[in-house]
């Protein structure tokens, strides 16, 4: 079984469709999105109507989780929360009751789904080192863990509480041993922060136990013109060409 890993869409409705022409081709078995499909993007409606059809498993993100909790927008760097302002605007009703609905965490075989970090979900913790990585592998017992936030991919390994972080090479596979414990980050589909502005995500192959991150170009300067003709910060529209 393969399993098309995807986070942190943004409202980046280019890179979505991007990325699924390219799960199409790769013959996935399964769809794992882990949270924040709307903020920062100029089509959050759009990405969710795509979401609803063709994931199989989706967690809610911390910018999904606003339109249950409007107050977590204060917590919110600026451009965040004018993002998210905007977003809130034109996002329709039955999307909102959609994301609302959706779990802050999910399980599938032995693979345990979160957005940000295992336990306390609604801490929304960033996992960025092992340090990070360390506290929250005490939590879970799950041969695999899926995490998403921090828009970059990651590879954590734990046995007996060593830890070791991989910054993975795009389009390279790499070999799970069955003796550790994985917490995997595929990246961002909408908004990279790795330097490469290329969408991310991740597949991870079941039966060979192999995890591959995926980058795909799409039409970056097709969004950015969408942002600046809208009421979003332009520099979400600058921050899609670098990758930052």
């Amino acid at each position: 079984m393969k399993i098309a890993i995807l986070s942190d869409i943004h409202g980046n409705l280019e890179a979505l469709e991007s990325v699924l022409i390219e799960v199409l081709k790769r013959k996935v078995d399964k769809i794992i999105c882990l949270g924040d499909l709307i903020n920062y993007g100029p089509n959050p409606n759009e990405v969710i109507e795509i979401a609803k059809k063709e994931f199989d498993i989706i967690v809610m993100g911390n910018h999904d989780y606003v339109v249950i909790d409007e107050n977590i927008i204060k917590n919110f760097s600026p451009v965040a929360r004018s993002s998210m302002i905007w977003t809130l605007s034109i996002l329709e009703e039955e999307n909102k009751i959609f994301l609302s609905s959706l779990k802050l965490e999910e399980s599938f075989k032995d693979i345990y789904i979160v957005h940000a970090c295992p336990k306390y979900p609604l801490d929304w913790t960033y996992i960025l080192n092992v340090n990070d990585a360390r506290i929250y592998f005490q939590y879970v017992d799950n041969f695999i863990t899926l995490i998403g936030h921090t828009h970059i991919p990651a590879i954590y390994k734990n046995k007996f509480s060593y830890i070791e972080q991989i910054i993975p090479n795009p389009f390279e596979k790499y070999q799970l041993d069955e003796n550790y414990q994985y917490m995997l980050n595929p990246g961002s589909v909408g908004q990279p922060r790795d330097g490469d502005y290329r969408a991310s995500f991740a597949i991870f192959d079941l039966n060979n136990f192999t995890f591959e991150i995926i980058r795909v170009d799409y039409d970056v300067q097709k969004t950015k013109r969408k942002i600046l003709e809208s009421d979003l910060p332009q520099i979400l529209a600058y921050r899609l060409e670098n990758g930052s």
